[in-house]
């Protein structure tokens, strides 16, 4: 869990520990602490960083409410809808981004995107979740209550996690 600024963890500049286990073949190895620090953002204010390597499926527990959204992310939500992991390789000072269509199907939800990457879709909306290119690029990576949201249009039995 993400303690902001650091102050329950005593680590200097604003750092705070973040607990996370990597999934490889199946098998859960041991947790180890992943370290990430809050400071500004080119996206949105403040934002969550990596101080070190994340490899691709490895868990990141961080509170995604935290997080500030990109069209390009770097975390994603497992498989097993447990969390967080990384959606890709990451390098230490790399922001943990996530793409709130995964999370939210709030129609109210509007929000516009500054993350500038290739993939922007310039106003994200609780409804993103229903383009068939997001749900194709994030298949199986959905918070579980969006997952099963997109499981019902695509036809498709939801197992409840």
């Amino acid at each position: 869990m993400v303690v902001p600024n650091g102050a329950r963890d005593g680590l200097p500049g604003g750092r705070a520990m973040a607990r996370g286990y990597a999934a490889r073949l199946g098998r859960r190895r041991s947790l180890r602490p992943v370290v990430v620090e809050r400071r500004g953002s080119v996206i949105a204010g403040r934002g969550l960083f990596a101080t070190e390597g994340i490899a691709r499926g490895e868990r990141v527990d961080v509170d995604a409410e935290l997080l500030n959204h990109s069209c390009d992310p770097t975390l994603a939500w497992s498989a097993d809808g447990a969390g967080l992991e990384a959606f890709r390789d990451l390098s230490a000072g790399e922001e943990l981004t996530v793409d709130y269509a995964t999370s939210s199907a709030d129609p109210d939800m509007l929000v516009r995107c500054h993350c500038e990457t290739y993939r922007c879709r310039q106003m994200v909306t609780g409804d993103d979740w229903q383009i068939p290119q997001v749900q194709r690029r994030y298949a199986g990576h959905f918070a579980p209550s969006v997952q099963s949201l997109v499981d019902r249009t695509l036809g498709q039995p939801h197992s409840s996690s």
